[in-house]
């Protein structure tokens, strides 16, 4: 009885611990996020100490934006709101201009190769989100499917 008891506890004080922790991850900051990024960058491209200080306000700006459209994502699911038609594409071209922008500034402060790296790891990161997107898509549409039954 006694072991079962602590056994009770370990697995209850591992699970509060594990959801502690799952909550603690979206607790980073702007700056601690746009360093984290920075770093990333450093590591992948080799970035010179001239060009991270040049990076770091767009990755500071776009890790904000980030965040202000998550809280507003979350915000309207909260209300059960769903963006008209108009709002998505305005939402999506304003998007579209932003990553635009951060290109033509990566050209500018990359060289060649170091842009062909920054490219290729752009391009494969969209292919993991159409990737998990077409997954989660998928997902929802067997959850839709069994309800129907």
């Amino acid at each position: 009885m006694k072991k079962l008891v602590a056994l009770f506890l370990l697995m209850f004080t591992v699970s509060t611990t594990l959801v502690a922790q799952k909550k603690q991850k979206d607790e980073l900051s702007i700056d601690q996020k746009t360093e984290l990024k920075l770093k990333k960058m450093t590591l992948k491209l080799d970035l010179t100490p001239k060009q991270q200080r040049q990076i770091r306000p767009l990755l500071a700006q776009s890790v904000s934006d980030h965040m202000a459209m998550r809280e507003k994502r979350k915000a309207m699911k909260a209300k059960g709101q769903e963006l008209s038609s108009e709002q998505r594409y305005e939402l999506k071209s304003k998007m579209l201009d932003k990553q635009i922008a951060i290109k033509q500034e990566m050209k500018q402060i990359l060289n060649e190769q170091q842009y062909e790296r920054f490219e290729k790891s752009l391009s494969r990161r969209v292919q993991k989100g159409k990737k998990r997107l077409k997954k989660h898509k998928k997902k929802k549409h067997s959850e839709r499917s069994k309800d129907e039954w």
